[in-house]
């Protein structure tokens, strides 16, 4: 996780497994791709992600993309 950055701004940990955004479901790295490129710096989005304590939405300002 890169500090500073819109994820760990909006709490999104190691380990965390990204299972949607907004309300579409994230299956793997193409869908989490294409569901990320539909959007805009600026956009906020709902990430939902699942932890070792269980399912969370967490808000997210997205970024530049870098590097």
């Amino acid at each position: 996780m890169i500090q500073g950055s819109a994820a760990d701004r909006a709490g999104v940990q190691a380990g965390d497994i990204i299972t949607g955004i907004d309300d579409q479901a994230i299956t793997g790295v193409q869908a989490l791709q294409e569901a990320l490129a539909a959007h805009q710096p600026g956009d906020r989005i709902t990430l939902k992600v699942r932890r070792d304590d269980g399912d969370h939405s967490l808000s997210v300002t997205l970024g530049e993309q870098t590097g």
